[in-house]
């Protein structure tokens, strides 16, 4: 198992380069909602697997989400709920497009190799400036 979000903040937090902040990792956008667990599991995990809340538990029970629209709970299976696994980050000064490229591109080989989906900005007062039209023609042809 991969290093948890508080790690993976803390790594990134190091690793990410002005004007950018790293503020945290975490797991967004729950399809179709993220897993929950009820007394069913701890029983489950009590009884069969030592008290380890697992994957075992997790798919013997299945997800006990209920929905006030239905009139049951979830019962899928832990595999079926997915999110995407995110770095958010701030920009901590206006700055120019190519300065958050230059910084967001440092730490690309990371974030995969961490299995990071992608990027989120926190809105701040500050802003990234666009790109000048020839450091846009530049970067298009580059991509090719």
């Amino acid at each position: 198992m991969g290093a948890s979000n508080t790690e993976l903040t803390e790594k990134y937090k190091g690793l990410l380069q002005d004007p950018l902040e790293a503020v945290r990792v975490e797991h967004c956008n729950h399809k179709p909602h993220p897993f929950m667990i009820g007394p069913a599991h701890v029983a489950d995990a009590a009884d069969h697997h030592g008290g380890m809340l697992g994957e075992t538990t997790m798919n013997t029970i299945g997800c006990v989400w209920q929905d006030d629209r239905y009139d049951r709970r979830c019962g899928r299976l832990l595999r079926e709920h997915t999110s995407d696994h995110v770095l958010f980050v701030k920009v901590t000064r206006d700055c120019a497009n190519k300065e958050v490229a230059r910084a967001l591109f440092a730490i690309k080989e990371q974030m995969l190799a961490d299995k990071l989906d992608g990027v989120a900005f926190f809105q701040t007062p500050y802003t990234i400036a666009p790109p000048e039209p020839e450091e846009a023609r530049d970067a298009l042809d580059t991509n090719q």
